[in-house]
């Protein structure tokens, strides 16, 4: 759930020597992926199939699957595959004393309200990163479910 503590800046060092980035915040997953966390990921597996773009999966909240049992859980989705091979993550990403290392011109994408506020206050701290704004994957309307 959401806390104040998740409205703290993610810890990054920002630097040219890390390759560009989409940077998904959600708050943590566990083995019931429902629609919302599910979509997110297939979204994800798609940026890395149809784009050039790298993906990391930052988890703001430390609670559900670590590292190890989620790339073993996802297996069960064969359309994940490619999250799976290719995806970088980050688990606990607020935990003290965690530095993530970023790109200029990495992107931040928001998937709840409260990653939000985590993306916004990354943006206003490291003012080396060039994107000023975040994404906001919104899913408010989903006529599939009804």
């Amino acid at each position: 759930g959401y806390s104040m503590w998740q409205r703290r800046p993610l810890n990054l060092r920002v630097t040219d020597q890390e390759p560009r980035r989409l940077n998904v915040v959600l708050n943590g997953l566990s083995r019931s992926l429902t629609g919302g966390p599910l979509s997110i990921l297939r979204f994800m597996n798609a940026v890395l199939k149809h784009t050039d773009i790298s993906v990391r999966l930052i988890l703001i909240d430390g609670e559900g699957l670590e590292e190890d049992d989620f790339r073993m859980h996802i297996a069960k989705y064969p359309a994940l595959e490619l999250l799976r091979e290719s995806c970088l993550y980050v688990f606990d990403a607020l935990r003290p004393g965690l530095t993530i290392t970023a790109n200029p011109g990495d992107l931040f994408m928001a998937t709840v309200y409260y990653t939000a506020f985590t993306c916004h206050a990354t943006l206003r701290a490291h003012p080396a990163l060039r994107n000023r704004n975040f994404v906001y994957f919104i899913q408010d309307f989903e006529p599939i479910f009804f």
